[in-house]
């Protein structure tokens, strides 16, 4: 059912896993991973949540942003346009192989790279944003020390698990990606704030529909949740929330990730109807 697949981006190459449903599918999500993630997501996360997709007939997509994983390019080099560059050049690819209805699944920082990439491809309908960060003139500026600390306590459990500490002795650790995460975040320039907000702008009319889900535990839900849920009434876009009780921001048990599938796979195939 995986299938590697490589393309171009901005000269580099980008490396990913499509997923196939048993029979073909007109139907694709594309997953966006965070800030110093890869491809499978937080404890596989991103592959389970294929998986149950192509039960029910959902092919996926999911690949390393430039600068990470196996893709190519400098860690150095990454920023939210970059990974907005990458998402859009795998939207272009699914469009080019057949797929008629494209969806985006982000968490943290991916969830930007979504929102700008369905601001430039109108085809982009579906949007499920975990855990996602406020972007442009939606974020306070205490949000970063908050996102720094939650990100530390989020590597201090990681140091607990046997699998972390095999990553890091066979070296398949990021430590520059971990820091960054710790001490900058990601960090804009004025001129990306500035690009930020334009994108957010053309956003703006984003007539499809969106399901956010947050842990009630993730600081970011008090910050970044109540803007958007703001930005969405009062531009009339199509938004449900989701909280999962007791989650943090990564949803680090099993119980909480297989609510977040869960929901996301059930209002992405329609078959349940939810509310805000």
């Amino acid at each position: 059912m995986d299938r590697h697949v490589e393309w171009m981006c901005k000269g580099d190459v980008i490396r990913g896993m499509f997923t196939d449903p048993p029979s073909p599918s007109p139907n694709l999500a594309i997953f966006l991973h965070g800030w110093a993630g890869d491809r499978t997501g937080p404890h596989r996360i991103f592959y389970d949540t294929a998986r149950s997709l192509a039960d029910r007939g959902w092919a996926s997509l999911r690949f390393d942003f430039r600068g990470r994983g196996d893709s190519g390019g400098r860690t150095e080099d990454a920023s939210i346009r970059s990974m907005t560059d990458d998402a859009v050049a795998a939207i272009s690819l699914a469009a080019e192989k057949g797929f008629r209805r494209i969806a985006l699944i982000g968490i943290c920082s991916g969830c930007k790279a979504a929102i700008c990439a369905a601001a430039m491809k109108p085809e982009i309908r579906d949007l499920v944003l975990w855990s996602a960060e406020a972007m442009g003139g939606l974020r306070p500026p205490a949000a970063r020390l908050r996102k720094g600390l939650a990100a530390l306590r989020t590597y201090i459990r990681k140091l607990a698990a046997a699998d972390s500490w095999r990553k890091i002795l066979r070296g398949q650790v990021n430590t520059r990606m971990v820091r960054k995460a710790i001490l900058a975040s990601e960090s804009p320039d004025s001129a990306e704030k500035a690009w930020e907000a334009e994108m957010l702008q053309r956003f703006s009319s984003f007539s499809g529909r969106i399901l956010f889900i947050y842990g009630s535990c993730d600081p970011e839900r008090d910050i970044s949740g109540i803007h958007y849920a703001r930005f969405c009434e009062r531009r009339r876009i199509s938004a449900c929330f989701h909280t999962v009780q007791g989650a943090t921001h990564s949803f680090y048990s099993l119980s909480w990730k297989r609510e977040v599938i869960g929901r996301s796979v059930d209002w992405l195939a329609g078959n349940t109807t939810h509310t805000a």
